[in-house]
């Protein structure tokens, strides 16, 4: 105190040597909301309690308001502490209980094609565990998770949860929802999966495909492979730089290496051969429904020509976009 306070302070102060003492720090609680991380009310190693307001963090909460109900919740975790290298979950077994991390880092992992361990991201302080049991009867761990540092966790009982949810219908409502929206594809920001309009291709003179051909489903089934193979070759190029910033990061590589429990550099080629056998399938297509009329002839080469520029972008960008070296 003495080395960081003002002379003239030091000189004013009335100062009693002791040998030990107890001081009371007045403290202000500060909320940072839209970070998708939880926050906690620490008073001691066994005094943590999460902030109600803040569950609205977690997905299966996102936009809940019943902040009675979250009060609730959030008062029947329990203090956990957690040893370096303790595993805490294990993929394949029943999920019976949920996890908030207070702090510490853990690996969420699985076991690869032959055997080894393949790692699938890291869960770090305020991340939760648990929303991928929400909606199934018997849930179980999609993926092990195991403690890299000593660390702490609030643990909530499964069945207790459950058996709140049964009684607290806005609940009840709102897990429904979430795991509806669950079942549905979904982007890897958690929308809708939705395939945007690619009917108008000439930008120059506005010209754009009926309304009732484009409805037609050999339309749409060109348009969408056209859509998959721009989207996978993005996944497909921004993968060096996706799994050096975020390993946990959903892209096509990262989804197959966990399906198929595989290697990355299996899983990214199998990728590869998914677009080669899109494109294909988009050109075989393509130049059958073009031959038919002038109208889709002309659609089928605005959207060839929207594929190709999607792949002369990402190889031209190489200070955004770079493969990696699996060949």
């Amino acid at each position: 105190m003495q080395a960081i306070t003002s002379r003239w302070l030091l000189r004013t102060l009335p100062w009693v040597d002791v040998k030990g003492g107890t001081y009371r720090v007045n403290r202000r609680l500060q909320l940072r909301i839209g970070r998708g991380r939880v926050q906690f009310d620490q008073n001691g190693a066994d005094d943590v309690k999460v902030i109600p307001e803040t569950l609205t963090e977690l997905p299966a909460l996102r936009g809940y308001s019943d902040i009675p109900a979250l009060r609730e919740i959030s008062a029947r975790f329990r203090v956990r502490e957690v040893r370096a290298g303790q595993v805490l979950v294990d993929a394949g077994q029943p999920v019976t209980e949920a996890y908030l991390v207070v702090h510490g880092r853990f690996t969420r992992y699985t076991t690869g094609k032959y055997g080894e361990e393949e790692v699938l991201g890291v869960i770090s302080d305020g991340d939760g565990l648990g929303d991928e049991a929400i909606g199934h009867a018997d849930p179980l761990w999609l993926s092990s998770v195991r403690a890299e540092t000593a660390g702490v966790v609030l643990a909530l009982n499964w069945d207790v949860l459950m058996a709140f949810v049964e009684r607290t219908p806005s609940l009840a409502a709102q897990f429904e929802a979430f795991a509806e929206r669950q079942r549905k594809p979904m982007n890897r920001k958690g929308e809708a999966d939705v395939r945007p309009c690619l009917s108008v291709v000439d930008a120059v003179d506005g010209w754009e495909l009926p309304k009732a051909l484009y409805a037609r489903p050999e339309v749409q089934r060109i348009t969408a492979l056209a859509g998959n193979a721009a989207t996978i070759v993005n996944d497909l190029c921004s993968f060096t730089k996706e799994l050096s910033n975020d390993p946990g990061h959903l892209n096509l590589p990262v989804v197959i290496a966990a399906n198929e429990r595989c290697g990355l550099k299996a899983a990214y080629l199998e990728a590869v051969e998914i677009h080669n056998r899109i494109m294909e399938a988009f050109e075989e297509e393509s130049a059958a429904l073009s031959a038919t009329s002038q109208q889709r002839g002309r659609y089928v080469t605005g959207l060839a020509a929207w594929v190709a520029g999607n792949h002369e972008w990402h190889a031209t960008h190489t200070e955004r976009y770079s493969l990696p070296d699996y060949w």
